[in-house]
């Protein structure tokens, strides 16, 4: 795990100095998939955390704009269907602007990051990005959106970064609540973006 929660006093102090307000969030679409590819990467609601489930049609594509902290406070569902998906936050996608304050790669091929609210950078939540290889994640219609967000990660970890400044992201996702594995970086309510369908730095 890459982490810079360390950073969280410095993130805090940069907010004073930041005049970047939100833009408009991007349109988010489907694209034609195959109905049978990829290989078996992960199993608990794995049809949900890749847009592969029976309720995708049923998602609002049409990005909400809103913050880490305002996530991380909605209420947790009592009931998560296995190959369905809770209303309203599993069938909304959301955009939010953030500090990355970690990131690694997963077993199940996903790589994990960990947002940080800029207002409150001690509220953090998770976001996945699939990888467009696996079963689910292929047949999406948003394999190419995994790999332009991977793509994008990559080119800005390998920027050089001598001052260890915080990294302001967009990241649009579709909400997803996850259970309680001792998953690091996770909201009080282990809500996520999951799967992130886009991300853009803004520095």
């Amino acid at each position: 795990m890459r982490s810079l929660l360390g950073l969280i006093p410095v993130i805090a102090a940069a907010l004073c100095c930041s005049s970047h307000g939100p833009e408009p969030a991007p349109a988010v679409r489907r694209a034609a998939a195959p109905t049978t590819c990829g290989s078996r990467c992960g199993t608990e609601r794995w049809l949900v955390k890749t847009f592969a489930d029976p309720d995708r049609d049923q998602v609002d594509l049409n990005p909400h704009r809103t913050s880490v902290a305002n996530l991380a406070a909605l209420a947790r569902p009592g009931l998560l269907p296995d190959a369905g998906r809770a209303l309203p936050t599993e069938r909304t996608t959301f955009v939010v602007q953030a500090y990355l304050a970690g990131w690694s790669p997963q077993a199940d091929g996903d790589i994990h990051l960990i947002l940080a609210d800029p207002d409150q950078p001690r509220v953090t939540m998770i976001a996945e990005i699939p990888d467009p290889g696996c079963s689910g994640a292929c047949s999406s219609g948003f394999a190419e959106a995994f790999s332009q967000a991977r793509s994008a990660l990559k080119a800005e970890l390998s920027r050089p970064n001598p001052e260890d400044r915080p990294i302001r992201v967009e990241v649009t996702g579709i909400g997803f609540f996850d259970r309680n594995h001792g998953q690091f970086g996770a909201a009080p309510n282990f809500v996520e973006l999951h799967p992130v369908l886009a991300l853009r730095f803004l520095d």
